[in-house]
């Protein structure tokens, strides 16, 4: 709601819009999940915690594209309220957790998780990702004996 100071005075009520925040996954962001009113061309810091074993992986949403990264590492961002926007931070389960063993190639990287599960990435030109392709990924594969 608009405080309106000093009416008749000359002075204009600020504009309100409205921010609303959404997770899908198990992780938070701050501020809370919900309906926001903020004053208009206020810029909004958000945070998302990824619970443990998770990881935040994307804004979704009709207004995700006008979240800007502040510091991707410390999972920091920023939007511009000039109106109303609804957002959602996606979390989605780590597949690398816990690793018991990791080995690096030049281009590569295979992965040995505690629950005997293989995942590999990278340059796999001379299919040393061992999925049975030539195919580079680029996020973790899964590998399958």
């Amino acid at each position: 709601m608009a405080l309106l100071i000093g009416a008749g005075c000359g002075k204009k009520a600020t504009s309100t819009v409205t921010l609303t925040l959404a997770t899908e996954g198990n992780g938070t962001v701050i501020p809370t999940p919900g309906k926001h009113i903020v004053d208009k061309d206020t810029l909004v810091e958000l945070e998302v915690k990824p619970d443990p074993e998770h990881e935040f992986i994307k804004w979704a949403g009709p207004n995700a594209a006008e979240v800007v990264t502040v510091n991707a590492a410390l999972h920091m961002y920023k939007i511009l309220m000039k109106a109303n926007k609804s957002i959602m931070a996606v979390f989605t389960e780590s597949p690398l957790r816990p690793v018991k063993q990791i080995a690096c190639g030049v281009e590569h990287t295979i992965a040995l998780l505690e629950d005997g599960t293989v995942w590999a990435w990278g340059a796999n030109e001379f299919g040393q990702l061992g999925d049975g392709t030539n195919t580079n990924r680029n996020t973790p594969t899964r590998i399958y004996f």
